[in-house]
C-alpha cells in the first residue's frame, strides 16, 4: 500500500521547511542609518561608524596608495570631505598631479552584510558613473581603525574598492547610547516556516491526543495520533537515506521494499 495521505502531507512539509532554510534565503542584516551607521536587525546591536572619521571637512584616511593601480585615495568614513577638485566626497582619486576624482559621496551611503562583513556602496556621478565599496570589518582588537585600499581592481571599470578593520563595526562597538531606530525587524523564510510548523505540529498533537483520548478511549501510546506512523518513522527514514544514496537503484539486484501501485 502507498503512503497515506497524513504520510504524504508530513514528508511535504520536511521538504519546504528543509528549503526554507537551506543557505540563499535571506539572512541576518545591517540597516543603515545614514552613512554613519547601521543597526542589526536580529538586535545585536549597531556598528557606529561616526568615530573613526574627521569631522572638519578633510579626509581623516588620505592619499592612501592603491593596491591595484597607480592612484592615491583618500577615504573618511561618516562625514563629507573636501580635497582637489572632490566636493562633499566620502572617497576621493587622484593621481601624482593632483588631479581628482571623486568616488563616492557621503549621501549615497548603503549599507548591507553578507553574514561576515558588513559593506557600505558609495557612488558619484562625476565624468562617469563611479562606485566605491567598502568593506567593514569587525575586530575588537582594533582600536585605531586599520584602513587599505584595493583601487580599481579592473582597469576601467569605474569600481574601486577599500577595508576599514575596527571595532567599530562590532555590534556595539562603538555605539554608547541609546537609539531609537525604529528598525522594522523581519523574519526570514526559513524562520516562517518553522513557526507554521511548530503551531502544526501543536494543533495536530492537542487536537490528535484530545480525539483519541476522549472519543476512542485510547490509552497509552495509543493516545498519540497516527502513532503506527511514528513508530514506522525511523525505518522510513533510513530507507529514505538509502534511497537517496543509491542503495535502492531501478534494475539492481536488490529489491524495493516500496510496493508497486
Amino acid at each position: 500500500m502507498g503512503f497515506r495521505f497524513i504520510d504524504r502531507f508530513w514528508i511535504a512539509v520536511g521538504v519546504v521547511l528543509a528549503l526554507g532554510v537551506l543557505p540563499g534565503s535571506k539572512g541576518k542584516q545591517c540597516v543603515g542609518l545614514g552613512p554613519c551607521m547601521c543597526v542589526f536587525d536580529d538586535g545585536s546591536g549597531t556598528a557606529d561608524m561616526t568615530t573613526t572619521g574627521n569631522t572638519d571637512g578633510t579626509a581623516k584616511y588620505a592619499d592612501y596608495t592603491a593596491l591595484y593601480d597607480s592612484f592615491l585615495y583618500s577615504y573618511n568614513p561618516c562625514y563629507s570631505f573636501t580635497e582637489n577638485s572632490c566636493t562633499d566626497a566620502a572617497m576621493c582619486q587622484s593621481d601624482y598631479s593632483q588631479q581628482s576624482w571623486k568616488t563616492g559621496e557621503q549621501s549615497t551611503a548603503t549599507w548591507s552584510f553578507d553574514g561576515t562583513n558588513i559593506q557600505v556602496y558609495y557612488s558619484a556621478n562625476t565624468d562617469v558613473m563611479r562606485e566605491s565599496f567598502i568593506t567593514v570589518i569587525c575586530d575588537k582588537g582594533y582600536d585605531e581603525p586599520f584602513v587599505e585600499i584595493q583601487g580599481e581592481e579592473t582597469e576601467g571599470s569605474a569600481q574601486y574598492y577599500g577595508r576599514i578593520t575596527s571595532k567599530c563595526a562590532c555590534p556595539d562597538g562603538c555605539h554608547k547610547t541609546t537609539y531609537n531606530s525604529n528598525v522594522e525587524v523581519t523574519l526570514t523564510g526559513g524562520s516562517i516556516l518553522l513557526i507554521i510548523l511548530f503551531v502544526l505540529i501543536s494543533v495536530y498533537l492537542v487536537g490528535g491526543v484530545t480525539y483519541n483520548k476522549y472519543r476512542r478511549q485510547a490509552t497509552g501510546i495509543e493516545v498519540l495520533p497516527n502513532s503506527s506512523f511514528w513508530g514506522a518513522l525511523p525505518g522510513l527514514v533510513k530507507e529514505g537515506v538509502c534511497f537517496v544514496l543509491g542503495c535502492v537503484r531501478r534494475g539492481g539486484g536488490q529489491k524495493s521494499s516500496y510496493q508497486n501501485i
